[in-house]
């Protein structure tokens, strides 16, 4: 989900990144691949790695939710019941706690690299589209045909 954002957002600086020209026989227009943009950005495996770690916190909740009442389960008494629950409901909720801080600290840090990227792609689909002489640049996607691809060059300029 949040590498649809990700394209999307790149797709629309993409779109809105072209010169106007006042005359159609002078429109030059140039593509640019955002999947693979984004695909081939540090943002793609930090988004990955991410991902993954969070996938890893959930799991581990899950397990030690599931350990945890178990254990409740063997409880012989009604007071050793209630002890037991009262200490293992503390503890699930520091874990969810520590696991909700990391999952925003995680969010935080890739909506920084999101716009860091898109500053790049913003800034290199211009100076490339000026050098080319481009009046406007528009999503590969979004073209059936035609146009210069500058996809590469872009690449090279936000690496």
């Amino acid at each position: 989900m949040l590498k649809k954002s990700i394209i999307g957002a790149v797709s629309a600086i993409i779109l809105s990144s072209g010169l106007m020209s006042a005359n159609a026989a002078d429109v030059n227009i140039g593509t640019v691949d955002s999947n693979a943009i984004v695909a081939k950005s540090s943002l793609y495996s930090a988004l990955r790695k991410a991902q993954t770690e969070l996938g890893g916190l959930d799991q581990n909740l899950q397990k030690d939710y599931a350990d945890k009442m178990n254990k409740l389960s063997k409880a012989k008494t009604k007071e050793e019941f209630e002890k037991m629950q009262k200490q293992y409901g503390d503890e699930f909720r520091k874990k969810q706690e520590s696991a909700y801080k990391t999952m925003m600290s995680k969010r935080k840090s890739l909506d920084a690299m999101k716009e860091s990227l898109r500053v790049k792609v913003e800034g290199a689909i211009k100076a490339i589209a000026a050098q080319k002489k481009l009046t406007h640049v528009v999503d590969k996607q979004a073209m059936f045909f035609g146009g210069i691809d500058i996809t590469n060059d872009v690449l090279a300029r936000v690496k």
